[in-house]
């Protein structure tokens, strides 16, 4: 069985990291929802696909 990547990222160290090979470098809109919602949510909205309002 293969583990999620929201079963392997959830703390905030974690997520990051993951972030930053999914997701450009000094996206601005990326870094507005982190700042946000923080890394862990960030990552579990990326991967179900949910929106995360207006930012």
């Amino acid at each position: 069985m293969m583990t999620s990547l929201s079963e392997v990222a959830n703390d905030e160290r974690t997520a990051r990291m993951v972030l930053s090979m999914l997701i450009e470098p000094n996206d601005p809109v990326t870094g507005r929802i982190l700042s946000r919602l923080g890394a862990v949510e960030t990552l579990w909205r990326l991967i179900a696909n949910e929106s995360v309002g207006a930012v």
